[in-house]
């Protein structure tokens, strides 16, 4: 389909080799979020979790998009590792009880975490001092306002609800950590 679609632009637009590229990329990665949005729904309905899978979905693509982390080597293995992820976190929120305690140390962990090392750049997009900057600033308004959600689901006694956006914040720290360690190594 995306084939089509560039072809389309082309052979249609008075654009230079250069932009066609850009465009051609952000038309890419636009149907590879489509796709991995309706696969996460697919996932979450199979696994009779759609409201959940959707809240868990939402909390962690609006830390990740600013926090930045580990990335793969390629789109495909990018997807097939943000299923199991996605996955394995529903099924933890389906199968196991997280107790408010154990909650509590999840989040704090997380977010001092996230505070303290997003935003971590990869090999693919090295930003500049000032980009950094402004979505470092970006994920600490997020990780603020997913915080403020998860004490107020806490304080409602809705260990359930605020477990999601616990494990939320989890993976976006291993993420995180991950993408911090690859930079390190790699120098």
């Amino acid at each position: 389909m995306n084939i089509n679609i560039n072809k389309f632009i082309e052979n249609n637009t008075h654009i230079d080799k250069d932009e066609k590229a850009i465009v051609k990329f952000g038309i890419d990665m636009m149907i590879s979020t489509i796709m991995a949005f309706i696969t996460a729904i697919i996932i979450s309905a199979v696994l009779g979790m759609l409201k959940e899978g959707i809240v868990f979905l939402i909390s962690i693509i609006v830390l990740r998009q600013y926090a930045g982390g580990y990335h793969t080597n390629s789109q495909r293995s990018c997807a097939v590792l943000s299923c199991v992820i996605y996955s394995a976190g529903l099924m933890v929120i389906k199968s196991y009880k997280i107790y408010n305690g154990v909650q509590i140390a999840i989040c704090i962990v997380s977010v001092l975490i996230i505070y303290f090392l997003a935003h971590v750049d990869n090999a693919n997009n090295e930003l500049t001092k000032s980009e950094r900057k402004y979505l470092r600033n970006k994920v600490r308004i997020f990780l603020s306002s997913e915080v403020v959600i998860f004490v107020l689901l806490l304080i409602k006694a809705n260990e359930y609800w605020s477990g999601i956006i616990a494990i939320s914040m989890m993976i976006v720290a291993i993420l995180v950590l991950a993408g911090f360690i690859e930079n390190r190594i790699r120098g």
